[in-house]
């Protein structure tokens, strides 16, 4: 039997606590950032969810006003 790499799909959003998780942050600091307008989120259902663009945006942004 042969064994091939698997590839993994990228991911098209993330909830709150994964994007929080992934970058590194609380759970808290990333509903501040939603809260004060720096962070775009959408509602599917129930759940809060950043889209993988605007991740990607946050963080170049943040990385731009960084010192």
């Amino acid at each position: 039997m042969h064994s091939y790499p698997v590839t993994p799909k990228p991911r098209l959003a993330y909830g709150m606590e994964e994007f929080a998780e992934s970058i590194g942050m609380s759970r808290t600091f990333v509903y501040g950032e939603k809260s004060a307008g720096r962070l775009r989120t959408f509602k599917l259902g129930k759940r809060t969810l950043v889209s993988d663009d605007e991740a990607r945006r946050y963080l170049a942004e943040v990385q731009q006003v960084a010192p």
